[in-house]
């Protein structure tokens, strides 16, 4: 069984070590810390990455995290959207 971690653009520096870790034909720019801070800025979302390691491979997935608590069909409960920023 692997291991998860959830970063934000606090742990901008273990983001872009992770990213580092993935094959040259995996890393894009869309991925990194970096890219995610201008949707945030822009307000689109609170960058985190989510980061899973097993047996020395590692996979991140960096999303956007919405609240939808202002939506009618939410009710009293916290409920949350993630997307990508592309």
């Amino acid at each position: 069984m692997g291991n998860f971690k959830i970063l934000d653009l606090s742990d901008s520096k273990e983001w872009n070590d992770c990213f580092d870790r993935l094959d040259i034909s995996q890393q894009d720019i869309y991925f990194t810390p970096e890219y995610y801070t201008l949707f945030e800025k822009l307000g689109e979302g609170k960058a985190h990455c989510f980061v899973y390691t097993e047996n020395g491979e590692i996979a991140i997935y960096p999303f956007l995290l919405n609240s939808l608590k202002d939506l009618v069909f939410t009710g009293y409960a916290e409920y949350f959207d993630i997307q990508g920023a592309y």
